[in-house]
């Protein structure tokens, strides 16, 4: 997901894309203990996405 598509959504859209992609992480962070993933580098880019969305969350200042 790029920059744009994440300014794009609206307050709703957002706290729920990262409920999601916190979830997704969690996930992929259990299935690689249990037995390592092909491609570890999907770890990392779920790590960048859940901050961009953060990130837009704070300059937004959405409240929880």
């Amino acid at each position: 997901m790029k920059n744009d598509e994440i300014k794009s959504l609206t307050n709703g859209e957002l706290i729920e894309k990262l409920k999601i992609e916190l979830k997704l992480y969690g996930r992929k962070k259990i299935n690689h203990r249990i037995s390592p993933l092909n491609n570890t580098a999907l770890i990392t880019f779920s790590r960048k996405k859940i901050a961009q969305i953060k990130t837009e969350i704070a300059q937004r200042n959405i409240n929880k």
